[in-house]
């Protein structure tokens, strides 16, 4: 039926979508992250990456942004790879927010 193959197509789709972004996490891998009550939030790349704010774009018209770690330190630009705020560019780790004051 229709609906049947409309159902398939969208499984399909969905599928291929998680594999670009496999792909995509294997080249870029996630930053690390941590977040405490004393130190605030802090998220960090091992093996001389740089933490980039990365935009994706989802199924429908919702943008999303993960951290990426990247291996070149000059890459990024404004539409879909940003520096964190008040991070260098060859900073490997950036504070995403601030420890309460004391």
């Amino acid at each position: 039926t229709k609906a049947l193959g409309a159902v398939h197509a969208q499984a399909v789709l969905a599928k291929s979508e998680r594999d670009q972004e496999l792909a995509r996490e294997k080249v870029n891998p996630n930053c690390n992250s941590r977040w405490s009550q004393k130190e605030g939030g802090k998220i960090w790349c091992d093996k001389d990456r740089y933490p980039r704010k990365t935009f994706v774009r989802q199924r429908g018209s919702e943008t999303v942004f993960r951290c990426a770690c990247f291996a070149d330190p000059n890459f990024y630009d404004s539409e879909r790879h940003q520096l964190y705020a008040n991070c260098e560019p060859t900073a490997t780790w950036c504070q995403t927010s601030p420890p309460p004051p004391r």
